[in-house]
């Protein structure tokens, strides 16, 4: 009973759902909060609950227990009989025995029958609540705006800010001060040579550099202060660092 879901929509799901479970009576809500919700928060939804569904199989929402998984619908409501749950935790079949470690006693399995034959009541606005389901392979035009299939395009690099004109070495920082200026932020201090390579040095190594080579290094810089491009010792430094 767990992974792919049968081949019908969600709007039908939920319609069919809505014609057999519309308005439990306030009985029939109390034997489900006292009796059934306890039961598979304790027996299932370790294992198929909100955090891991094994197998794409979900019990703590009537709409994805009706969904079920690879073997069908996990009930039918209003039919014990026909329902796979009460098939898996009587162990009637070798290869399908939920909770595959303890068998569930007899009045729990009698309590999950009751709550099926009643037609399976479940407060509606959880059932209302539950996320849109979908057929395998069914793709959204949500889905399509994921930033990973979009088509790859050169952006225009935005003009650096009036108010740090200098401050851009390359296009990337123009895009960096273009979004701070936007939010109102200047940009940081620019980091000293020696605290430059401390920091590269560190996040490259993990070790602090030595004490001459962070004095090369300002001596580098000092002497290459006016080079273009910009840092050719910084990039002198990270090359060596790889």
């Amino acid at each position: 009973m767990t992974g792919i879901p049968p081949l019908f929509t969600a709007l039908t799901l939920l319609s069919t759902l809505a014609a057999q479970a519309a308005a439990p009576s306030p009985d029939a809500l109390k034997f489900f909060e006292n009796k059934v919700r306890p039961l598979l928060v304790q027996q299932c939804q370790e294992c198929h609950g909100s955090q891991k569904h094994k197998g794409g199989l979900r019990l703590d929402n009537l709409p994805y227990i009706i969904q079920g998984g690879e073997t069908g619908p996990a009930i039918v409501p209003g039919d014990a009989e026909k329902s796979l749950l009460i098939k898996a935790v009587e162990y009637a079949d070798k290869d399908l025995q939920m909770p595959p470690d303890d068998k569930m006693s007899a009045d729990d399995i009698a309590t999950l029958k009751q709550w099926i034959t009643m037609g399976a009541p479940w407060p509606q606005a959880e059932v209302a609540g539950a996320r849109t389901l979908r057929k395998p392979g069914q793709i959204t035009d949500e889905d399509r705006k994921w930033w990973a299939f979009q088509k790859v395009v050169e952006p225009k690099v935005p003009a650096p800010p009036k108010a740090t004109p200098t401050a851009a070495r390359n296009p990337v920082d123009n895009f960096v001060l273009a979004k701070l200026a936007e939010t109102g932020l200047k940009p940081s201090p620019e980091a000293s040579p020696t605290e430059l390579i401390r920091r590269v040095t560190l996040d490259l190594t993990g070790l602090p550099p030595t004490p001459e080579r962070v004095a090369q290094f300002v001596a580098d810089c000092k002497t290459e202060a006016k080079s273009k491009p910009a840092h050719p010792a910084y990039e002198r430094l990270v090359d060596e660092l790889l």
